[in-house]
């Protein structure tokens, strides 16, 4: 960007990259391990809330009665809640090493393991994942 004087005063910004894209960042053919693994965690992250809020819920129903509290749970282990709550594991897990890995970076250790970090949580979390689903494959 250059700045140009106007006759009337003030500046004129002209572009003079043309051809720079704004927040290539976060392209899909543009990311790199940090973008990420900083979207993931984003994702994760919000994943968390709502499962939180849909626990406080069914719990909350057991104040109201107890045949509420009953029709909760059984809304809630259905098959594709079973499958959920797997996930949940392996999005807990991504979660909480991938946090670990930033802290880790902002103490200064293992910025230059940031690729491998990354792959490490991933392919962690995808194995508690599928091992959580084998638990409770019975339930399905």
């Amino acid at each position: 960007m250059a700045a140009e004087p106007r006759a009337g005063g003030g500046y004129t910004i002209r572009r003079t990259d043309r051809y720079r894209v704004p927040n290539a960042h976060v392209r899909p053919n543009n990311i790199d391990t940090g973008t990420a693994a900083w979207i993931l965690h984003k994702i994760t992250g919000v994943f968390l809330v709502v499962y939180l809020l849909i626990h406080i819920f069914v719990v909350g129903q057991g104040v109201r009665s107890e045949d509420a509290f009953n029709e909760a749970l059984a809304f809630v282990q259905k098959p594709i809640f079973v499958f959920l709550d797997s996930g949940l594991s392996g999005v807990v897990t991504y979660h909480a090493l991938n946090g670990l890995r930033c802290v880790a970076f902002d103490l200064g250790w293992g910025i230059r393991q940031q690729k491998a970090l990354f792959w490490l949580s991933l392919i962690l979390a995808a194995a508690v994942f599928l091992f959580s689903l084998w638990v409770v494959r019975d339930l399905l």
